[in-house]
């Protein structure tokens, strides 16, 4: 699973780039970039962790079975709020 720990940095660099925008009082159409950033780091850390998951066995699959299960809530949720900054575009 360590090699999934790349993809969970860009999540949390992308995730945090946001949050420090939000705060910043920035631009919607910045946040409506960052939302995107997110949610397709969001979307390649889940694709990658849905790999993990496919080849592992034992402990590892249950635990990737989890993360998954996270990564694409997280992937849907950014979506959802990228579109909808689209919407107010």
């Amino acid at each position: 699973m360590a090699d999934l720990q790349q993809f969970e940095d860009a999540y949390d660099r992308a995730e945090a780039a946001y949050v420090d925008a939000l705060r910043a009082d920035l631009p919607r159409a910045k946040l409506m970039d960052l939302a995107g950033a997110v949610a397709a780091a969001a979307a390649e850390f889940n694709t990658e962790a849905y790999r993990a998951f496919h080849t592992a066995s034992g402990d590892d699959r249950e635990e990737l079975d989890r993360l998954t299960d996270l990564t694409e809530t997280l992937g849907e949720l950014w979506t959802d709020i990228h579109t909808a900054y689209q919407g107010l575009s």
